[in-house]
């Protein structure tokens, strides 16, 4: 049975509880990435108008650092870069 069929044609009241309950989570995870989004979009322009550098920036950010430290050690060249 698809989930288009499913959601047209119910036959319990369980598929209605897990289908809201997918579409709850689903705009959950987006309604939480875009928070993210916006925070880390915010405190880099907020850095970048005190004067700090990318480099800095990206060092030091509590969101992006662990990611930018594990790429400048695995991949040699984004140290270079970042």
């Amino acid at each position: 049975m698809s989930m288009s069929f499913a959601v047209f044609h119910p036959t319990g009241s369980w598929e209605g509880i897990l289908i809201a309950g997918f579409a709850l989570l689903m705009f959950g995870i987006v309604a939480v990435a875009s928070l993210v989004g916006f925070y880390a979009g915010f405190r880099m322009a907020w850095e970048f108008a005190a004067g700090r550098s990318v480099r800095q920036f990206l060092g030091a950010d509590r969101l992006l650092g662990p990611f930018v430290r594990l790429l400048r050690r695995r991949v040699p060249f984004v140290g270079r870069i970042v």
